[in-house]
């Protein structure tokens, strides 16, 4: 069962922060900060987490919402590359069930591409091969079929110049939720982890090296001095800017590259690799993917023109039309019985990938997904580059270099052995073999109660969904569905009330953007629930932290606001025309 932590459990970790010493302070709270956290937490270490916004806000919930081996890097020869992310796809699989699910993919091949069936057939034999090391699994081989039968699988295929496809399997995730049960779970090992905690400057001892970090709580404009024997930068596409901070002459490493996706209606149901028509004389891998009953298509690749600067990184996250449209036109090439217009998009996402630059002039589809970990002359140790699939063994390394430095140092002993890939993350430690059997088990459990929200809850909460049915018969007023969302986008007020209590929600936007799927399912991203949603969550707050009445009615307006802000954000980005 979750612990809790809550804005009241935040409390605590704030004053915490400033009082005691930590062998590690990890700056960033994405996939990648959260594995170091829990990665160092299981070996011993005291361990704290500071995130400047929420969980995942950066990067981490803009992904393609894939676990996979990059078939693609294949092409560039990153062999350890994708044997790595196989090999840590696969755990995942076996350690968040809830999180991480199988997706068959069907890959048409054209003539018009210059792909080589055979080749990519030859490709995916080495997949299989690389994949089968971590556990085999005779269904997820591939397969290679005929046009006819790929036609009859999705006739809406184009049928001109397919000369054959390819079925393999790779997995679907939630990339935000995925972040938030890593902490959770990091938690449960120790660590103390607060968000909406902004890292304003460092403080140097007489060697140089870095001993305290201050940090500003944005909540309440609280000023913490936090002394750590070693600082983690976990910042995704803002590591340079951390290192920065630090010095000003500090070398830029990154090269981060845009990448958009679009949720349409339905278009299909099968998960589909296709390639975008040429640009600047290369196409682009896209995939189509179905995704909680819409589909969601991605993504771009483009570098910002700003060489000098990096606040785009925080100024363009939203999908822009020309953007929108590029990706458009890729899935009606592929599939023209789709017929996608404009009309169709349902919401849209951006983020910036922390691609290390490099060294020769590539363009930005093909900048290797490595990562390279590398500590700078006062001492903090960043992570640059990365990808999310292999976020388990990026933080082994991480936390190996930290553990070395800090036994050099003669701070700590040898640390504990066990690694946080061998580790179910919170709400993926079944006690069956099989996720089905699981939930089946769970289903006849609760007869007095719907089987498809029992299903629900499980699907997305693991073993924790029984303490969202705990709040439920402990408040009945919790059993309501949220009124005014799609049925893709179902939400009970008991979840909402999970979320504040055990998934620090601070916000109207934590909930309608990672903590669920509402932002991006619902047919008008939640502006018609979310007077509803922050009616909850202030009264959960309330009953926390002690707000009066006029405090909970004023934290709800705002909250609203900000939130209806947001979507315009993302809505008026969609709209500029093209220009030229």
């Amino acid at each position: 069962m979750a612990r809790e932590w809550s804005a009241l459990s935040r409390q605590t970790t704030l004053e915490r922060l400033g009082k005691e010493s930590w062998d590690l302070l990890i700056i960033g709270g994405g996939i990648t900060g959260a594995g170091i956290a829990l990665e160092a937490a299981l070996r011993g270490l005291k361990v704290a987490l500071v995130e400047r916004n929420d969980y995942a806000s950066g990067t981490s919930s803009k992904s393609s919402k894939l676990l996979h081996g990059g078939l693609r890097y294949l092409e560039h020869m990153e062999f350890k590359l994708v044997k790595e992310a196989l090999t840590q796809r696969n755990k995942l699989f076996k350690h968040a069930p809830h999180l991480a699910k199988e997706l068959p993919f069907l890959y048409p091949i054209y003539r018009e591409n210059g792909d080589s069936l055979s080749v990519m057939d030859a490709g995916l034999w080495l997949y299989d091969g690389f994949s089968s090391m971590s556990g085999f699994n005779r269904a997820r081989l591939h397969r290679r079929i005929k046009p006819k039968e790929a036609l009859d699988r999705e006739p809406s295929l184009k049928e001109d110049g397919l000369k054959g496809a390819l079925t393999y399997v790779d997995g679907l995730t939630e990339d935000a939720r995925m972040v938030v049960e890593t902490l959770k779970t990091a938690i449960r090992w120790g660590a103390a982890i607060t968000n909406y905690t902004e890292v304003t400057s460092f403080q140097h001892g007489p060697d140089g090296k870095v001993t305290r970090v201050l940090v500003k709580d944005r909540m309440s404009g609280q000023e913490i001095s936090v002394h750590a024997r070693s600082v983690i930068n976990a910042g995704g596409p803002w590591v340079d800017r951390i290192n920065q901070m630090d010095n000003p002459d500090a070398e830029r490493k990154l090269k981060p590259t845009k990448g958009i996706h679009i949720v349409t209606r339905k278009v299909t149901d099968h998960a589909l690799i296709v390639k975008s028509r040429p640009e600047d004389g290369k196409r682009r891998w896209m995939f189509i993917i179905p995704y909680f009953g819409r589909t969601l298509i991605g993504t771009t690749d483009t570098a910002h023109a700003d060489a000098e600067g990096d606040r785009f990184l925080d100024d363009d996250v939203y999908a822009k039309a020309d953007e929108i449209r590029y990706v458009l036109q890729a899935a009606n090439d592929a599939i023209p019985g789709a017929h996608l217009s404009e009309a169709d998009v349902i919401s849209t996402f951006g983020g910036w990938r922390p691609l290390i630059a490099p060294t020769a002039d590539v363009s930005e589809s093909d900048i290797s997904r490595e990562h390279e970990v590398f500590q700078t002359p006062s001492g903090i140790i960043a992570i640059a580059g990365g990808k999310y699939t292999t976020f388990r063994s990026m933080a082994r390394q991480v936390v190996d270099f930290a553990a070395k430095t800090l036994r050099d140092e003669g701070w700590i002993a040898d640390s504990k052995k066990r690694h946080s890939d061998d580790l179910p993350l919170e709400g993926g430690d079944i006690p069956v073999d099989s996720f089905e059997e699981y939930v089946s088990y769970s289903l006849r459990q609760h007869p007095g109660i719907e089987s498809s929200l029992v299903k629900r809850l499980i699907e997305k909460y693991g073993t924790n969904y029984r303490q969202v049915l705990a709040l439920l018969e402990a408040d009945r007023g919790l059993d309501r569905e949220v009124s005014g969302l799609s049925p893709e986008a179902q939400l009970i007020r008991a979840e909402i009330a999970y979320m504040v209590r055990f998934e620090q929600a601070l916000t109207l936007s934590d909930v309608m953007m990672r903590r669920t799927r509402i932002h991006l399912l619902d047919a008008d991203q939640g502006l018609r629930a979310a007077e509803e949603i922050a009616l909850t969550m202030s009264q959960i707050l309330q009953s926390l932290i002690g707000w009066d009445e006029s405090y909970r009615q004023a934290w709800s307006d705002r909250e609203i606001a900000a939130y209806r802000q947001e979507v315009r954000n993302g809505r008026e980005a969609a709209l500029v025309p093209l220009q030229g």
